[in-house]
């Protein structure tokens, strides 16, 4: 699940991924924060962790920066995003999907996407906390509408629906 952080590289050599490309054309005005949000809630992020992560994802140690007083997790679009600085303090990494992860945030905890790159964002814990419940009630939504019951859904032969969130209900932050 996680692996040794390697030296960061030049992304220059790669496409951006969907994330970035949003975050950009945010950025350049070409659309707005509903869709940079709306791709971030279903991209697979890298989360730098000073511990390696196995089975369990309150083995997770993600950086953390201050920002005036609040607590802001690092999160990063590909792995080449990673500073030096935030490699030297966190030795792995995990990839996980956005939507998972935005409901772990604590309620006291911000949210920066690539910091220290161009292509990034804030969310303040109040936009975390709120991105979050939006989350949970999109996935509570398409389960019912699939007729999936969360109790059953973990003994059946099916395999799991698609977690993939439709955020258009979020409101802008």
């Amino acid at each position: 699940m996680t692996s040794p952080e390697p030296t960061p590289t030049s992304d220059e050599t790669r496409e951006p991924t969907a994330l970035e490309a949003a975050i950009r054309q945010g950025q350049a005005g070409a659309s707005d924060m509903q869709e940079v949000i709306s791709q971030f809630v279903n991209s697979t992020i890298v989360v730098p962790t000073a511990t390696e992560v196995k089975d369990d994802m309150n083995e997770l140690q993600p950086v953390l920066f201050d920002r005036e007083g609040t607590q802001m997790l690092a999160v990063f679009t590909h792995i080449d995003r990673v500073p030096q600085q935030v490699a030297e303090v966190a030795g792995y990494a995990v990839e996980l999907p956005a939507a998972e992860f935005v409901q772990a945030i604590p309620a006291e905890a911000g949210l920066v996407v690539n910091p220290g790159n161009e292509e990034g964002f804030e969310m303040l814990p109040e936009g975390v906390q709120q991105l979050a419940n939006d989350v949970r009630g999109m996935i509570a939504a398409m389960a019912a509408a699939q007729g999936v019951n969360q109790d059953d859904a973990s003994s059946s032969d099916q395999p799991p629906a698609s977690t993939k969130v439709d955020p258009s209900a979020i409101p802008n932050f």
